[in-house]
């Protein structure tokens, strides 16, 4: 299942410039190179985060529908028109999917700057 947790812990808590660092490229300060390409990364990350956590939060209210009787015995009850629940799922997929794209659109990046040194 989606987490908002695994979405930081992949897409945003990562540090790009440990990569760079790591072959002591100069790149790692370039505007034109580098920073204007993580910069745009982050901003496509944080949008996506911002509707990743809003889908979440809708799909939450539908799977939290139940009420409790006094006796103690549960009941619950879920409403959720399953074209709904269909389309937030392709939804929470197509951003994953994009966001993977971002990152490896970035790493790349990196991956070539680091073999412009060698």
């Amino acid at each position: 299942m989606y987490s908002l947790e695994r979405f930081k812990e992949k897409y945003l808590e990562v540090n790009f410039d440990n990569y760079l660092l790591e072959e002591n490229n100069q790149y790692v300060n370039s505007n034109e190179h580098y920073l204007e390409l993580k910069n745009d990364y982050f901003i496509k990350t944080r949008e996506n985060f911002n509707r990743f956590k809003a889908l979440l939060e809708i799909y939450g209210s539908y799977k939290n529908n139940y009420k409790i009787n006094e006796e103690g015995s549960e009941h619950i009850f879920i409403y959720m028109d399953q074209s709904k629940k269909k389309n937030i799922n392709k939804e929470l997929k197509d951003i994953i999917l994009d966001q993977n794209r971002n990152l490896d659109c970035l790493m790349s990046r990196i991956k070539l700057l680091n073999e412009k040194l060698k």
